[in-house]
């Protein structure tokens, strides 16, 4: 309910002012908050905000590129949860982005530290959408009634279960091949830990590498993209190697 300006919005990055993505968290918390926003427009670098109440229920937003889906779901998903109704949020772009995370973290990261909390919050992904191509549907559903209570997370236990994806769309399987072995031999994931998916309803080609690292208190997922040009057991090695960074920390 408190109005805020914020000013040079990204100015340090190469392309200042809000992109696409940005502008759709942004109109997206208007319609959620009942809100008005000056500057609500692609490019800008200063926009001011006026919420009012919340409002829950259906909502849908297409962010029109690949821009992070998952971003826009966390901009709505705190007032959201303050609400006294159900509420479902339906986003359609980016699922699996670079600096943002990829969908399956807050089902399986992020969402279990909601839990925790108190929150009844889950993530459907409906239809991927890879970068850069986007395209793709990611859905939100809030329980009502939440009642959220403090987290306290000092350790995170020991490791329960270690597995990973891999996911092509539009390259050769192959490329799925060559990564599972970098990941098996890395990480010491039997064959059946390793998920190989052929992903055929996409906008767009790409590769994507999860690694799910499931502990006693909490549970990480590290991400890769495969690029153009970037080989395939590259990708892997990255996803690994920040698995067991993280791991030996």
């Amino acid at each position: 309910g408190t109005p805020v300006c914020i000013r040079n919005v990204r100015g340090g990055r190469a392309k200042p002012g809000l992109l696409r993505q940005h502008l759709c968290a942004v109109q997206a918390a208007v319609r959620v908050g009942s809100a008005r926003a000056e500057g609500a427009e692609l490019g800008s670098r200063e926009l001011s905000f006026e919420p009012g109440p919340v409002v829950a229920g259906y909502h849908e937003v297409r962010i029109g590129s690949a821009g992070s889906t998952t971003l826009v779901l966390q901009t709505v998903l705190p007032p959201l949860l303050t609400a006294a109704e159900a509420s479902t949020f339906v986003v359609e772009g980016g699922t699996h982005n670079p600096f943002a995370p990829p969908a399956p973290f807050l089902a399986a990261a992020f969402g279990r530290a909601l839990t925790r909390m108190g929150a009844s919050v889950s993530f459907r992904l409906e239809r991927l959408g890879l970068y850069p191509a986007g395209g793709g549907r990611l859905v939100m559903h809030i329980a009502s009634g939440t009642t959220l209570r403090p987290l306290e997370l000092l350790q995170r236990g020991a490791v329960r279960r270690m597995s990973a994806t891999i996911v092509v769309a539009g390259v050769p399987t192959s490329v799925a091949g060559r990564e599972r072995h970098v990941l098996q031999t890395r990480l010491g994931l039997a064959p059946r830990e390793v998920t190989i998916v052929d992903a055929e309803r996409t906008t767009g080609p790409g590769n994507v590498v999860l690694v799910e690292v499931e502990c006693e208190e909490t549970t990480e997922v590290f991400v890769a993209l495969g690029e153009r040009g970037k080989p395939a057991e590259a990708v892997a090695e990255d996803a690994a190697r920040d698995a067991l960074a993280w791991l030996e920390a």
